[in-house]
């Protein structure tokens, strides 16, 4: 039973038009989209989110991945359209959706988001949302009610949608991806459960006219329709030799990279490595990339055009799982941040036959 906190291009993109006639910069990077006559687009170098206003307050929902663009944004909305800022809501535990929580904190702004992103902040040493909730939450703004509900992992464990039932607005967040073909970034990615996930969040809100992705243009409902069967080909298999695990179990700790196959070479002044396996180790999940190249610019920077991928997913419990496809125009970073990995695809396929690990 859901638990309830209640607080008093084959498609053109939707406002193709309006959106470009109507929108302007606070700065160089933050641009303001108006929506509605109550709802406005933030966008921070392609990164979504929103401002509702009623009456004399507002809530906003994501902050821009910059603490100057949302100190910028803050004093928009109350200095340009005179409201009091009563609620803001974390989507996701990602930078991109909560970069600014420590300014938006200074504010003495009430924050708000799925209590798993508050965990996940605070295993992280992240600024932490000062309420939680599981799984919905609806807020008061004015004369309208904001809901606000987990529905499952996509693009994270943790992302959240929010609609604004009275605007007919619905922010997916990074759950649901803009009419541009790519995969993403899978790194902390759930695939299997990706498109059963916004199934629910479809059936949920029919009434949802606009949909907002976490990046690019705002669409129409076909963007849910677009997602779930942009990721409907994952269906996660179950590795029934343990050697895959005790490979991963007695792998060194402190490192992450292990090269398992490939040749040294050189490619445009750039070291690269042909006939690769490469295996990247998580805490929980591992990346297996195998490829005729495999370039490497700088340390912790890798470069594919083509492949095999296996997304591995480990658990004390149970045997480890297996989302496994073809890919092209991989981009893989790791990083010394909260973030530690981003692995984006453009496409991903599904292999049309098992594949069992060898380490």
């Amino acid at each position: 039973m859901k638990k309830m906190l209640i607080i008093l291009l084959l498609f053109q993109p939707l406002f193709q038009v309006t959106a470009q006639r109507d929108a302007f910069n606070l700065s160089p990077d933050l641009q303001i989209t108006p929506l509605s006559e109550r709802t406005y687009l933030h966008t921070f170098d392609n990164s979504n989110g929103i401002v509702f206003s009623d009456q004399d307050v507002a809530l906003i929902v994501s902050t821009p991945p910059s603490d100057s663009a949302t100190d910028l944004l803050i004093h928009w909305v109350r200095d340009s359209l005179h409201k009091e800022i009563i609620a803001w809501v974390i989507d996701r535990w990602h930078p991109d959706a909560m970069e600014g929580l420590d300014v938006v904190m200074k504010h003495n702004i009430p924050s708000f988001a799925y209590e798993q992103t508050r965990q996940i902040a605070k295993a992280k040493g992240l600024p932490v949302p000062e309420t939680g909730f599981d799984p919905v939450l609806e807020i008061a703004v004015g004369n309208s009610l904001i809901h606000c509900e987990y529905f499952g992992p996509a693009h994270t464990r943790d992302g959240i949608v929010v609609y604004l039932p009275d605007e007919k607005i619905l922010f997916g967040g990074n759950e649901v991806r803009n009419f541009n073909g790519w995969i993403g970034n899978i790194a902390d990615a759930s695939l299997s459960d990706w498109s059963a996930t916004i199934l629910k969040v479809k059936n949920a809100f029919p009434g949802a006219e606009i949909i907002i992705p976490g990046h690019g243009a705002p669409g129409r409902p076909e963007l849910l329709d677009y997602t779930i069967q942009l990721y409907a080909p994952f269906k996660t298999t179950v590795e029934a030799a343990d050697s895959l695990a005790d490979f991963h179990r007695k792998l060194p700790a402190d490192q992450e990279v292990f090269i398992l196959q490939g040749t040294d070479t050189l490619m445009n002044n750039q070291a690269a490595l042909l006939h690769a396996r490469l295996y990247l180790k998580r805490k929980d999940r591992a990346f297996l990339i195998e490829s005729p190249c495999i370039q490497n610019p700088h340390a912790g920077s890798y470069r594919s055009d083509e492949g095999t991928l296996k997304l591995i997913q480990f658990s004390d419990a149970d045997p480890p799982t297996i989302v496994e496809g073809h890919y092209q125009s991989l981009f893989c970073d790791i990083q010394e941040d909260v973030i530690e990995m981003t692995l984006i695809l453009r496409t991903f396929l599904p292999l049309k036959e098992d594949a069992l690990f060898t380490p």
